[in-house]
This record gives structure tokens, C-alpha cells and sequence, in this order.
């Protein structure tokens, strides 16, 4: 759980994070969408608030992702949301449980550049 996260939930936040890959991800209809996987993710205070977090590239996002193992500096918003299968046979697999994510990356920038 990602909790130093859920102290500032509804806010929108300066954050770093080092892009460790490019990924995809499988949509209900059409295409699968393009994927980034930034890791070690800290406030403006410096202070690790995650190890890890995926975004769906965008627009935005496109003009930095390409820069595997570099710094970024991006705003987000924090929300909640729950996590867990939510299909038949609940009984059998974790429960549902709440967590937090970043979500709406703005002002994408590479660090030291």
C-alpha cells in the first residue's frame, strides 16, 4: 500500500521518477495502448512515495518516454482506488482492498537537461 501517497490523496504534486521501460497494455476493443513504467518515485522533498508506477502514454508523455534510465520531473494528482479481482469466486483470491495511484501527468521534463 502506498501510503505516504494517501496523505496527500486529492492533491495535484511535483513529483521525480527514473523511466525504466515502455510497455503495452490490452484495451476491451481496439488497440492495445502504449505503456511507461516510471520506478522510484519521490516528492519534491525527495522522499520515495513509491517504488513504481505505470501511465498510459499520451500525448505529453510521448515527447520524454524514449529516454530510458533518465530522470523526470512531472505534476500529477493523487487518487484512490480499490484493487483486487472483482469477478466470481471472491472467496478464493485476496480480497479487494484500497490504494492510491498518480494519475494525469502534466509538465513532463527531462531532469538535468
Amino acid at each position: 500500500m502506498r501510503k505516504e501517497l494517501g496523505k496527500i490523496e486529492g492533491t495535484r504534486t511535483k513529483f521525480t521518477a527514473t523511466i525504466a521501460r515502455l510497455g503495452k497494455k490490452n484495451n476491451f476493443k481496439g488497440p492495445p495502448s502504449e505503456t511507461v513504467l516510471f520506478t522510484d518515485v519521490r516528492n519534491e522533498a525527495g522522499e520515495l512515495v513509491t517504488g513504481h508506477v505505470w501511465f498510459t502514454i499520451g500525448k505529453q508523455l510521448a515527447t520524454v518516454v524514449h529516454h530510458v534510465g533518465k530522470r523526470v520531473a512531472f505534476e500529477a494528482r493523487v487518487k484512490g482506488y480499490t484493487k483486487g479481482y472483482k469477478g466470481r469466486g471472491l472467496e478464493l483470491l485476496k480480497p479487494r482492498e484500497e490504494d492510491f495511484k498518480l494519475s494525469n501527468p502534466t509538465n513532463i521534463s527531462l531532469v538535468g537537461v
